[in-house]
């Protein structure tokens, strides 16, 4: 397989930048409002333009120029772009509808969002000049025409996380019959457009969508059927996470306990880094110590990551690393006595029935693995990579590259929301949102993780052509499920 660049795994929060909204219907004006001609006002203009222009530089130079210095050191840029990024995926270019509050502080206004949702944005500046802000709250936004709309309510430290949810029975959901109906079309003519990959959505514990479309192996003519075999990427770490927490709640692990505990001859920068830094990603170290089709063992991965320079002190930020996990990975094998693979596949896979999930232990045959493609290419499949017995190399054990199915991700969605894997208190560090979305792969197959509990839907997803990606498609099935004002495009 060619060397490509793994995806960040993306997992949705409601932090400064909000990602993951629920669409409610919003007012809206026929002539735009005008913000007032203040310092304020100019704040607000020039944060719309910014997030329009859809341009790293042109955002960054935004927040350099108007955020408080209290603000602008509550989060990493890098944590704040990954927000952005995925903030304009969900909710598109911003219209400005409505001006609900301006005063010398703060401004409350509503935008509308090209792809659907509308949202209230509420800025809080500083109480002198030159007025840079301080905090920015994203809500949803709230009908003005009546009926029975839920009330919303968000609670956020300034620049911190929060948690949007309904305190209502009322949804504007479309009918499960139609909105299956609508589904399959939509897919119909993807498929007749050159989508290969597959899409699961559930509601209420019911399958409305379940199947697989394209081919899984154009050379061969296998279909990509809803039981094909796909790489879940980066959704790897939480099963990595689950299985650290596991030996948690059995006492085997202290979350705050260093990895000096675990490993030999670790440097004094990195001996006090934590297992719990190492999940949080804010361990300090690299991203990446070898590409996926480099052949490397454990003791050469820990060589290199014992080796490399930090790049932030352990605790200060947050830099996403992939060899992070591998390391909880070689923690996982050390406590356990197992590899990786028999670990997971004996305490996660196997209690909740998920007999298709894993690296090598379900013996895959080489024409179950789904194949992927770009610029008409193939680019081979996750089991071309390097593997040893026991598993995939060290650049990918822990951190990706596991197969799986639509079904069985279902299974494990399924015993994830129960407590077959975690109690209640371990299950709520898994994901930092209680609306996660994560988006793994290596930038040609993704695979794509969407879970609603406000009206308790999931979105299970994947593709394999760097052409038709899974994400776009997703952007177009999501306002559909939220509001049955939507029509897909």
């Amino acid at each position: 397989m060619q060397k490509e660049k793994r995806l960040k795994a993306i997992t949705i929060a409601t932090v400064f930048l909000v990602t993951g909204v629920i669409a409610c219907s919003a007012s809206s004006q026929s002539v735009t409002p005008e913000l007032p001609d203040t310092q304020v006002g100019k704040r607000v203009t020039a944060y719309i333009d910014a997030f329009n222009s859809h341009d790293d530089k042109t955002f960054g130079q935004f927040l350099s120029d108007s955020l408080s210095q209290k603000s602008l050191a509550s989060r990493s840029m890098e944590d704040r772009f990954k927000m952005y990024h995925q903030m304009y995926d969900d909710l598109g270019r911003l219209e400005l509808k409505r001006i609900m509050s301006a005063k010398e502080d703060a401004i409350s206004v509503v935008m509308k969002g090209e792809n659907g949702p509308s949202v209230e944005m509420h800025f809080q500046f500083e109480s002198d000049e030159p007025r840079k802000i301080v905090s920015m709250r994203v809500e949803l936004s709230e009908s003005s025409g009546g009926g029975d709309q839920p009330e919303v309510i968000r609670r956020a430290e300034p620049g911190g996380p929060g948690i949007i949810k309904s305190t209502s029975g009322g949804s504007n959901k479309v009918d499960d019959n139609l909105l299956t109906r609508k589904l399959e079309a939509y897919m119909t003519r993807a498929s007749a457009s050159g989508f290969t990959g597959a899409l699961l959505v559930a509601r209420n514990g019911q399958v409305l969508l379940e199947n697989g479309y394209g081919w899984a192996n154009r050379e061969r003519k296998i279909p990509f059927t809803r039981e094909a075999v796909f790489d879940i990427g980066s959704f790897t770490k939480v099963i990595t996470r689950i299985a650290i927490l596991q030996l948690a709640e059995k006492r085997k692990i202290g979350l705050d306990d260093p990895i000096a505990k675990y490993f030999k001859n670790v440097p004094a920068d990195k001996a006090g880094i934590t297992i719990r830094q190492l999940m949080n990603h804010t361990a300090g170290i690299v991203g990446e110590i070898a590409s996926d089709p480099e052949r490397i063992t454990r003791d050469e991965m820990l060589r290199r990551v014992l080796a490399s320079k930090l790049v932030s002190e352990p605790g200060k930020e947050e830099h996403y690393s992939n060899v992070g996990f591998s390391l909880l990975a070689a923690v996982i094998e050390s406590l356990s006595g197992q590899s990786y693979d028999q670990y997971v596949a004996e305490h996660i896979f196997k209690p909740v029935g998920m007999t298709r999930t894993g690296y090598v232990i379900p013996q895959w045959k080489a024409n179950e693995i789904t194949r992927s493609y770009a610029n008409g290419e193939d680019r081979g499949s996750t089991f071309d990579l390097p593997h040893f017995p026991d598993g995939p190399s060290w650049s990918l054990r822990g951190n990706g590259g596991t197969l799986s199915t639509l079904g069985d991700m279902l299974k494990f969605h399924a015993a994830f929301q129960g407590d077959k894997l975690l109690s209640n208190s371990s299950r709520a560090l898994v994901f930092p949102s209680p609306s996660p979305m994560m988006v793994g792969g290596n930038g040609i197959h993704l695979f794509v993780y969407r879970y609603d509990p406000s009206n308790n839907v999931l979105l299970l997803a994947a593709s394999t052509d760097a052409d038709k990606k899974v994400t776009e498609l997703t952007r177009q099935i999501i306002p559909l499920i939220r509001d049955d004002s939507q029509e897909i495009r």
